[in-house]
């Protein structure tokens, strides 16, 4: 079966568990708007990691039960969280190619809507059949994870306002916080699930962060090379707004006063024309700051990679290989 197949099929698993949880109640509206994103689809990057990292270290018996389901689960509903409230803070008017809950519902409703399915998410974890102990385990990591996230999301915002004070050690921070958080501890889940040895989950838990890190670089890449129907939000969002992504600080450290004007007509302009910002990507283009975040990317991939040749060989462990190389290959 190659990667791509795998991938929609297990993906199809995760959406029929949010499915069945994420049902509608009273009051409707806040329950529609909780449901909406979650069921739009997506890759599900994250609960696959997770899955994929419980099949790879099979130290305990039936790792393919529902346990590791409920936890991928979990890890969709506060990545869906997360989004809700991005989208809601930078005024997005889309999301994966459809109208973003605060555009749908209505502002009040996506606030809700992202707090509620932050909640749920908990309240799923803590009915988990697991032992008691790992339970608890698991909710502390993930809260810790929410609080990182967010902690993230702050410093990116942050970021918005200023021009030449961000450095790249600052943008890797942040990255690893608000994005590859998530994919770390749904690495390190999977492998405490599996009942695998300390320095197992230790190891698969670098993995995952490595390869969240490589994501999110080529996720900041798509927004300048990338093609708008497909990445599911308008093109250049991410310059119009300021964003201090690896590309931008790689440029405003190299550019020229007359580059470091192109730059500044555009980043953070939010009326920025097309003109202006085709401009700034040139310059980009021209200061090697593309080329340069695509490397760094394959370079954190390839580290990654490192981490998987520590476990024994299966299928599944070559299923995670493919799934870093998926994460990066977007930006081909």
């Amino acid at each position: 079966m190659k990667f791509q197949e795998f991938l929609n099929n297990k993906a199809k698993d995760f959406e029929k568990i949010l499915d069945e949880r994420l049902k509608i109640k009273e009051p409707k509206k806040l329950y529609m708007a909780m449901r909406y994103l979650p069921m739009l689809g997506g890759k599900r990057l994250r609960p696959l990691m997770a899955y994929l990292s419980c099949r790879a270290l099979r130290h305990a018996p039936n790792t393919d039960s529902k346990e590791v389901y409920i936890f991928g689960a979990v890890l969709e509903m506060i990545h869906n969280f997360t989004l809700i409230h991005d989208d809601i803070m930078d005024n997005d008017p889309t999301r994966r190619g459809h109208k973003s809950v605060h555009e749908k519902f209505g502002l009040e409703a996506g606030i809700n809507a992202g707090d509620a399915l932050f909640a749920e998410a908990f309240e799923f974890l803590a009915e988990s059949p697991l032992e008691p102990s790992l339970v608890k385990q698991l909710v502390k990591d993930v809260a810790l994870m929410s609080k990182g996230i967010v902690e993230g999301q702050q410093m990116d915002v942050d970021f918005e306002s200023t021009i030449n004070s961000v450095k790249i050690e600052d943008y890797l921070k942040m990255i690893e916080k608000k994005t590859a958080l998530l994919f770390q501890i749904a690495a390190k889940g999977g492998a405490l699930i599996a009942g695998a040895s300390q320095e197992d989950v230790k190891n698969m838990e670098e993995f995952g962060r490595l390869s969240g890190i490589a994501f999110q670089i080529c996720d900041d890449l798509l927004d300048i090379v990338g093609v708008e129907k497909e990445i599911g939000k308008p093109k250049w969002s991410d310059i119009r707004k300021g964003k201090k992504t690896l590309m931008v600080i790689h440029a405003l450290q190299h550019a020229s006063d007359e580059e470091k004007k192109i730059l500044k007509k555009a980043l953070g302009k939010r009326n920025a024309s097309d003109e202006e910002v085709e401009a700034a990507v040139s310059v980009m283009e021209k200061l090697g700051s593309i080329s340069n975040a695509r490397k760094l990317a394959k370079e954190y991939r390839d580290k990654a990679k490192k981490c998987l040749e520590k476990i024994p060989d299966s299928e599944y462990r070559r299923l995670l290989f493919d799934l870093t190389d998926f994460m990066v290959e977007r930006i081909k």
